[in-house]
């Protein structure tokens, strides 16, 4: 079987003689193979939460819509996607959708939409999310919030310990549920994004 190994770093170039944490992104791309497991899965409930400030200009929003075409097309007919964009603004810009081939269609337009804005109300964004999954009258078997954004949280709940609190409060509402942050480039605050996950039972991504 073919495999492609990537390896991206959160910084190019570090000063000498100093230690220091560095976040490594390794992405590991082989020819698609659908496998029994994946057939059976069981159905998973995402809400995608999408920044698109003025900052995620330059292709960084080009490239999350790539990104978002590219999942949803991977998804079956069982799943049910949420997509929440934000800026200063907060929009749930699809309401929960079972991915058929009628709602993917409903799922790549509202993607396509968004334009750039301005701000970025990262807390509004992100608790919009989870209250998508409060308003549920049906939970699926898996749940999660994948929030994606390159800078920091200008608007809102700008502190790490306020959203985090306000990620906490909301989690016990929602049952098994997991929210998953993706940081695009080296502007984004990777201690807040962390801090959201480690809360959410997830996991942070540092994306080159």
């Amino acid at each position: 079987m073919d495999l492609r190994l990537m390896v991206h770093t959160e910084f190019g170039e570090l000063p000498a003689g100093r230690s220091c944490d560095v976040i490594v992104m390794a992405s590991v791309e082989c020819r698609a193979f659908q496998s029994e497991s994946r057939a059976s899965r069981a159905p998973i409930d995402l809400c995608c939460v999408l920044d698109h400030s003025a900052s995620m200009g330059g292709g960084k929003l080009d490239l999350l819509k790539d990104s978002m075409k590219f999942m949803i097309e991977q998804l079956k007919p069982t799943d049910r996607l949420t997509v929440v964009a934000f800026d200063n603004h907060v929009k749930t810009v699809l309401a929960p959708t079972f991915m058929t081939a009628e709602g993917k269609k409903a799922a790549c337009k509202a993607v396509m939409g968004i334009r750039i804005g301005r701000g970025t109300n990262l807390s509004g964004g992100l608790f919009e999310g989870l209250e998508q999954f409060r308003l549920r009258t049906e939970a699926l078997d898996v749940s999660s919030v994948l929030l994606f954004t390159d800078g920091e949280a200008f608007t809102g709940i700008t502190t790490i310990p306020g959203i985090v609190e306000g990620v906490e409060s909301r989690m016990r509402d929602l049952g098994t549920c997991s929210i998953f942050t993706f940081g695009f480039g080296t502007s984004h605050n990777a201690a807040m994004l962390r801090a959201i996950s480690e809360a959410g039972n997830g996991m942070y991504y540092f994306i080159a």
